[in-house]
């Protein structure tokens, strides 16, 4: 699962649950038991995280969102429509001619440069971030267990150590290229803005009652969000413990370039 806030950890300790904290063996069993299908996965670069999404007007409350019509996915969707948004399901290929024709008044997509390539400036200036909704995306990558078991173990092992390689310098490269992209949107008259407190607040409680309803009828899915929950309850506390907050020496260097903005 990673369509979610994940119970506070980022994308770091996501990728890390697959591998030290028993989600490979979950990523088999899904496959395997679940989807009864004959291959072998492993998890690709993640991008993370992502925006609440682009708005030609200013949204400072929830209220503002509400009845508005907003493209979003999955249930990201789901969450949202409880809280009361007319949310809209299109292919990301229809999201900037919707907005310019007025069918949609809001869609998120993905960051910086994805937004950018798709021309989401082009048809809207008001862009909030972080969204709830999907702190973290990772993909995967799927090899069919019949060519699986022809591999010699050397290749297993390599392909193994280069799908990490892949994720942990895709990830490396996200950040750079996101700042960047950020940076050009900016230039071209783009505001960028916080997603209100508020939004987020509700979003989480939202949350937290639909993943209970669908714990409560997929037992796969409770098994998969209660190991993320035993290994998010270790690791979250003692990185808001531990870690020096990132805004704090952040700030001190460069709060003046800091384009987010609160109401």
């Amino acid at each position: 699962m990673s369509h979610g806030p994940l119970y506070g950890m980022d994308g770091s300790d996501y990728w890390a649950w697959y591998y030290d904290g028993g989600g490979m063996k979950l990523l088999d069993e899904f496959y395997r038991d679940v989807l009864k299908l004959n291959v072998v996965g492993f998890p690709i670069p993640t991008d993370y995280p992502q925006g609440m999404g682009w708005f030609k007007k200013e949204i400072n409350s929830l209220s503002d969102l509400k009845g508005l019509k907003y493209r979003i996915y999955g249930i990201g969707a789901e969450t949202y429509g409880r809280l009361g948004v007319s949310v809209v399901t299109i292919p990301g290929g229809e999201i900037v001619p919707a907005m310019e024709r007025g069918v949609i008044e809001g869609a998120e997509w993905i960051n910086c440069e994805e937004d950018k390539k798709l021309g989401l400036h082009q048809v809207a200036k008001h862009y909030y971030t972080p969204g709830m909704h999907e702190p973290v995306t990772g993909g995967q990558l799927m090899i069919n267990g019949d060519v699986w078991k022809k591999l010699t173990p050397d290749l297993q092992e390599i392909i193994k150590v280069a799908s990490v390689y892949a994720t942990t310098q895709r990830n490396f490269a996200f950040n750079r290229e996101t700042a960047h992209a950020c940076q050009d949107l900016i230039k071209a008259g783009v505001q960028m803005h916080r997603t209100p407190d508020e939004i987020l607040k509700n979003f989480l409680d939202e949350w937290e009652k639909i993943q209970t309803e669908h714990a409560s009828k997929n037992p796969f899915y409770k098994k998969v969000i209660d190991s993320q929950k035993a290994y998010a309850e270790q690791i979250v506390p003692f990185k808001l413990s531990w870690f020096p907050p990132y805004n704090f020496a952040g700030e001190y260097y460069w709060k003046n370039k800091i384009y987010l903005t609160k109401k």
